[in-house]
């Protein structure tokens, strides 16, 4: 084998074990949040970590807030609550 081959098969082996330990952190942050019998209060661009620990959504509008004990795809989903958050807009 080439040098080089073997520096680009070795940075691809750290590389899947560095990605294997970061998605291994990011269950283990979202199962402990999800097990934390308190209130956690969070922002996110990321919807499938909304998804995953929001049992409760307050979503603040211009003109007002909406709160709904709901999952995240259920509200995104939800006609009454896009009737709320135009009526807020």
């Amino acid at each position: 084998m080439s040098p080089l081959f073997t520096d680009v098969m070795d940075s691809i082996s750290r590389w899947l074990v560095v990605s294997s330990m970061i998605r291994e952190s990011i269950t283990s942050v979202n199962n402990g949040l999800i097990k934390f019998p308190g209130v956690v209060l969070f922002t996110s661009q990321d919807h499938q970590f909304i998804q995953t620990i929001a049992n409760r959504i307050i979503e603040f509008t211009p003109n007002g807030m909406i709160d709904k004990v709901t999952t995240y795809d259920e509200y995104l989903d939800s006609d009454e609550m896009a009737r709320k958050r135009q009526a807020l807009s």
